[in-house]
C-alpha cells in the first residue's frame, strides 16, 4: 500500500514538474518572439490588409528634421523589394489649425518607390520644406531641383500650416492593384498610437 502511495505520490510529481516546464518554455518563446515580429524586415505587402499595413506604418514611419531646411519620411523596416510591385509612394497630410470652408488644407507628398543607400532599404522622401515656404500657398503641384518628390497642395489657405497630421498613405502602381492605408485623426489620447506628424 505503501508502495503504491509513493508511487502516485512520484507520478503526479512528475506530472507537475513536466507541466511545469511546458509553460515556462511557451511563455519565454512567446516572449522572445513578440518583439522580432515587431523589427522584423516586411519584404512584400500585397498579401497584407490594410489594417496589417496600417499597424506596420503606426511603427515604421518616421520623419527626421535636417540642418538644411528639409524634412526626411523613411519606411523603416521595409524592404525596396516593395518596390518592384508599387513603383509609387503617396502621403496625404491634413494641415491642423487652418481651415478653408471648414476642411483643412490636404498635402500630398508623392515619389519614387526606391532603394536607399543601403540597397535592401527603401529611400527616405526628401522635402524641401524651407523652400516650399517660400512658395505662395496655393492649389497647385511643387517640385524643387534635386528632390524627386512632388508636393501636392490642394484646399489651399492664405498661409501655410506648420502641423500636418498624416491621413493616408498609398503604394501606387500602373495596373492599379494600389494598396491604400487610411488613418484616423482623432486625438492621441484615444488610440492605440499617436498620429504621425509632419512640422514645418
Amino acid at each position: 500500500m505503501k508502495n503504491q502511495i509513493k508511487i502516485i505520490t512520484l507520478l503526479g510529481m512528475g506530472f507537475c514538474f513536466g507541466l511545469a516546464a511546458v509553460v515556462t518554455n511557451y511563455t519565454a518563446s512567446k516572449t522572445q518572439r513578440d518583439p522580432a515580429a515587431d523589427t522584423a524586415t516586411i519584404y512584400q505587402i500585397t498579401d497584407l490588409s490594410s489594417s496589417e499595413i496600417r499597424a506596420q506604418l503606426a511603427h515604421r514611419l518616421k520623419v527626421h528634421p535636417t540642418i538644411e531646411g528639409k524634412k526626411n519620411i523613411s519606411l523603416e523596416g521595409f524592404s525596396s523589394n516593395i518596390c518592384k510591385s508599387y513603383p509609387t509612394i503617396e502621403m496625404e497630410f491634413v494641415g491642423e489649425g487652418i481651415s478653408v470652408a471648414g476642411d483643412p488644407p490636404v498635402l500630398k507628398v508623392a515619389y519614387p518607390c526606391q532603394a536607399a543607400q543601403d540597397p535592401s532599404a527603401i529611400a527616405a522622401a526628401s522635402l524641401p520644406v524651407s523652400r516650399l515656404l517660400l512658395e505662395r500657398p496655393r492649389n497647385a503641384a511643387f517640385q524643387f531641383d534635386g528632390f524627386s518628390s512632388v508636393l501636392t497642395l490642394t484646399n489651399s489657405a492664405d498661409e501655410w500650416p506648420t502641423t500636418w497630421i498624416l491621413k493616408a498613405v498609398h503604394f501606387k502602381n500602373d495596373s492599379g492593384t494600389n494598396k491604400d492605408v487610411t488613418f484616423d485623426r482623432s486625438p492621441a489620447s484615444v488610440n492605440d498610437q499617436p498620429p504621425v506628424v509632419l512640422e514645418f
